[in-house]
């Protein structure tokens, strides 16, 4: 479980997420995060117990994915986003989605992925009105 953070836009007071118990208290991310910050797929982190739910604490170790979140904009058409869509898939991105009011994106950038060229082609769906995106997590290694 993840509480809210204090700069959240959002409103929702946590978010909770699937992760693997690694025992002691650790737990490996399971998928991406759709409003939480600081934490990407694949992460370790340590959580505490509190009230009967596991609660992030910190991250342990980090698994190198970068985490970014899409909202389309309000008149985008399925086929639009797919259009954007499409590169960042031939990147390596994957997404989970969910309707909150508004459907927003949780987008996964592999460790293997070119950050460069996924900002670039996010930076270019949102120049061309297809979206709005937020950096939730950068955990690339930048040379």
């Amino acid at each position: 479980m993840f509480d809210r953070q204090d700069d959240a836009w959002h409103g929702f007071a946590s978010e909770s997420v699937w992760a693997t118990n690694l025992g002691k208290g650790l737990f490996k991310m399971e998928n991406s995060l759709f409003f939480a910050k600081g934490v990407s797929f694949e992460d370790i982190v340590e959580t505490q117990l509190i009230d009967g739910r596991n609660t992030f604490v910190k991250t342990i170790t980090r698994s190198g994915h970068s985490t970014y979140r899409i909202v389309t904009v309000a008149n985008c058409i399925p086929e639009a986003f797919e259009r954007f869509w499409r590169p960042l898939q031939n990147a390596g991105c994957l997404f989970e989605s969910g309707d909150f009011g508004f459907v927003l994106y949780s987008v996964d950038v592999p460790a293997n992925a070119d950050i460069s060229l996924v900002y670039a082609l996010l930076e270019e769906g949102e120049r061309n009105g297809i979206w709005d995106f937020e950096e939730a997590h950068f955990g690339h290694s930048v040379i």
